[in-house]
């Protein structure tokens, strides 16, 4: 896949994502609220949750974009190691392995509201900008941290994780409706 695709998927992604959330405004405060039979976090929380990973993410990627290897022409692009077990384990599907979240990362003991949606439609317009940054820059020669300690993964990897990470749990939030 070339590098020029994956930054047309993720950004594919994101729009999709921006989109379910401006529907999510719509909605009531019970719908919002609404706890599924297995005692799931409720929408409101799967977003939290995504806006707790995406202030890290944004930070981190905002900040290699300024210092990256700039990219000349479109190469194909490298997942590496880390970079594919980890892109796969997150994309939704049938018979997914739930993961437990950092603490830090879990939202569900506190009560949330509607700016919580606000946040993540802010969040997803500055994917977008640094998207169309990322698509100037290397993407297997630009390194970024991860929220898991000690790893790191090239850029491309980085922003597929992320974003593959939010569609899991906006599917998990389209299945509250």
């Amino acid at each position: 896949m070339k590098q020029k695709a994956v930054i047309e998927e993720i950004e594919g992604y994101v729009n999709s994502h921006l989109s379910f959330a401006k529907d999510l405004k719509k909605l009531s405060k019970e719908q919002l609220h609404k706890k599924p039979e297995n005692d799931g976090w409720n929408i409101l929380q799967c977003i939290e949750h995504l806006n707790r990973y995406g202030d890290f993410y944004l930070a981190e990627i905002e900040s290699k974009i300024n210092n990256a290897k700039p990219l000349f022409e479109d190469k194909d692009f490298k997942a590496g190691f880390w970079g594919k077990l980890f892109t796969k384990m997150m994309l939704p599907k049938k018979g997914m392995i739930k993961m437990k979240t950092f603490a830090d990362k879990n939202p569900n003991a506190e009560e949330l509201n509607i700016e919580v949606i606000d946040k993540f439609i802010e969040q997803q317009q500055k994917w977008l900008v640094l998207i169309n940054k990322c698509s100037k820059v290397d993407l297997n020669k630009n390194s970024c941290r991860l929220t898991l300690p000690l790893l790191n993964m090239n850029m491309g990897s980085t922003l597929q994780f992320v974003i593959y990470h939010n569609e899991r749990h906006v599917v998990q939030a389209k299945k509250l409706l």
